[in-house]
């Protein structure tokens, strides 16, 4: 799945909107926030029993895995 333009919070990701979709138990989460800085990214990841666990980030129009 990916998911554009998300904030990621310590135990989910959230658009624009509101809308968000929570974090599995094993995602690195502390290198998603620090690579992402607080700011809008685009996350790709797995969607497993309605959880997100985030693989790679685009961080200056790079992909970097997690």
């Amino acid at each position: 799945m990916v998911l554009a333009d998300v904030r990621v919070g310590v135990d989910r990701v959230v658009d624009a909107e509101g809308a968000s979709v929570p974090l599995t138990d094993d995602a690195d989460v502390w290198s998603l926030l620090a690579l992402t800085g607080g700011r809008p990214a685009q996350v790709f990841g797995e969607l497993e029993e309605s959880r997100l666990r985030p693989l790679t980030v685009v961080v200056g129009g790079e992909v970097v895995g997690l």
